[in-house]
C-alpha cells in the first residue's frame, strides 16, 4: 500500500510541474506577442511673422522693414505699435512626439472665441466650436519631433467685424487631438489659450 501512494503522489507532483511550466510558457508568449502601445505628446503654438529685435531698433513706422521672423505668441496685444506682437494673422501649430513610429495619423483641431464688449470684458462669452478639415494621414517617426501647421487666423477681419459693433474677441482657445487609423493612438485633448489684448 505505501508503495502505490508514492508512485501516485510522484506521478501528481510530475503532472503538476508540466502544467505549471506549460501555464508560464504560454503567459510569456502572449506578454511578448502584445504590441506596445505608443506614447503621444502633443503641444500647440501661435506663430506669427513679425519684425527681429534688430529690425525693432530705431523702426520707422512710415517705411518699416518686412516682417520675416518667426515668433511664438504668449499674447495678442496692440498696446505697443512695435514692441508687443500683434500681427494681422497668425497660425496654429502642432508640434508632435511619438515613442514608437505610427502610421496614418490624424489631427483633428477646433476652436472658440470669447467674445466681449470693447468696455466691459465681464459680458464676454464663448462662441460654438469651429473646426478646419482634418490634417493627415501623417508617419509619426519615433522620438521625433513633427510640426504641422493646422489652420490661419485671419485676426484682423475678425477684430474689424467686431469692432463695429462695439464688441472684441478676448480670448482664442484652441484645443487638438491626434489619432490613427488602426485605433492604436489616440491622444488626449491639447488644449491652449490667446489673450487678445487692446491698444487701451
Amino acid at each position: 500500500m505505501m508503495t502505490l501512494i508514492a508512485r501516485g503522489t510522484r506521478r501528481a507532483i510530475a503532472l503538476l510541474l508540466a502544467s505549471s511550466v506549460l501555464a508560464i510558457t504560454g503567459c510569456g508568449a502572449a506578454t511578448s506577442s502584445a504590441p506596445a502601445s505608443p506614447v503621444v505628446d502633443v503641444d500647440l503654438l501661435f506663430v506669427a511673422e513679425w519684425w527681429s529685435e534688430d529690425q525693432m531698433d530705431g523702426l520707422n513706422l512710415n517705411d518699416p522693414p518686412p516682417k520675416n521672423t518667426k515668433i511664438s505668441l504668449e499674447r495678442w496685444e496692440a498696446s505697443d505699435p512695435v514692441g508687443t506682437p500683434h500681427p494681422e494673422e497668425f497660425d496654429i501649430v502642432a508640434i508632435i512626439k511619438t515613442t514608437l513610429e505610427v502610421q496614418h495619423a490624424w489631427i483633428d483641431i477646433e476652436w472658440r472665441w470669447s467674445i466681449g464688449g470693447l468696455s466691459q470684458r465681464s459680458t464676454k462669452r464663448w462662441t460654438s466650436w469651429e473646426s478646419a478639415a482634418r490634417t493627415g494621414p501623417l508617419t509619426l517617426v519615433s522620438n521625433s519631433d513633427m510640426k504641422v501647421v493646422l489652420h490661419t487666423f485671419q485676426i484682423d477681419e475678425l477684430q474689424q467685424q467686431l469692432y463695429e459693433r462695439n464688441q472684441w474677441p478676448w480670448v482664442l482657445e484652441a484645443r487638438a487631438v491626434v489619432t490613427s487609423d488602426d485605433g492604436i493612438l489616440e491622444s488626449a485633448a491639447t488644449v491652449r489659450r490667446l489673450d487678445i489684448l487692446t491698444a487701451d
